[in-house]
């Protein structure tokens, strides 16, 4: 069997995202990127359907602001039937998130013990890989390219804040409704004008610290454990060195 990765990159795609409904062909989507219907559809599989997260917790108000990659494998014709696919045809099979300072307003990012003073930090997220293409390193790999990408273009990824003007999203019922405009966290939205000295953060599944820490991630002891969505999660934190323009 021969696998070729590939990955694309979307960029924040603002408040339009929010109305995406499943499943991912339904005609409603046209108007969203492509490469975020893949991503969802890749989410849905992953979290809602294996992991048991409820749709409602699954898309959310970040979604708007965030970097989204989803990557790729082209399989050829002696592929095992879980991974059939026609020659040449890019087959969406793995995601990852990555959310810029300022919109993240968890009040567990509160406790991140390796913030320096005032430190903005990125985190990253959503990272799912669907179950025929694990242990092919896709998850190495979109991990990699997100943080690749934040450090050759930290300026980009740290906008100065600005108050959103556009409607955003009331999320109920498994689908999402452009409904009321939302206030963002003006603490932290302040705090996103500074400079990204390179603070990575995740929330980490438990079962996962082990690969996370493969990539270079430490346990931060200070966020302790907490549940999301029925999954008991900790706080990891890994730091990279910006390019300096």
């Amino acid at each position: 069997m021969s696998i070729t990765e590939f990955i694309s990159l979307q960029t924040p795609p603002g408040p339009i995202v929010l109305s995406y409904t499943t499943p991912p062909n339904n005609p409603t989507n046209a108007p969203i990127p492509k490469i975020f219907i893949e991503s969802m559809a890749i989410r849905h599989e992953v979290f809602v359907k294996q992991q048991n997260v409820p749709w409602e917790l699954e898309l959310d108000l970040l979604d708007p602001h965030s970097y989204t990659w989803v990557a790729y494998a082209s399989v050829a014709q002696n592929a095992t039937e879980d991974r059939q696919a026609s020659v040449g045809e890019r087959t969406p099979v793995g995601t990852i998130r990555l959310v810029p300072p300022g919109h993240d307003t968890d009040p567990l990012d509160d406790k991140v013990s390796v913030v320096d003073g005032n430190e903005v930090f990125v985190k990253l997220g959503r990272l799912a890989v669907l179950n025929p293409f694990r242990g092919l390193g896709l998850a190495r790999l979109l991990v990699n390219t997100a943080l690749e990408y934040a450090i050759q273009h930290p300026e980009e990824i740290v906008l100065p804040y600005i108050p959103p003007r556009a409607s955003e999203s009331e999320i109920s019922g498994g689908a999402a409704v452009i409904t009321s405009s939302i206030e963002i966290n003006v603490k932290s939205a302040k705090s996103a004008i500074g400079p990204w000295k390179g603070l990575v953060v995740i929330h980490a599944q438990v079962n996962a610290v082990g690969i996370w820490e493969k990539m270079g991630f430490v346990k931060d002891e200070g966020m302790g454990t907490w549940d999301e969505a029925g999954i008991e999660h900790v706080g990891m934190w890994r730091r990279v060195t910006p390019m300096k323009n």
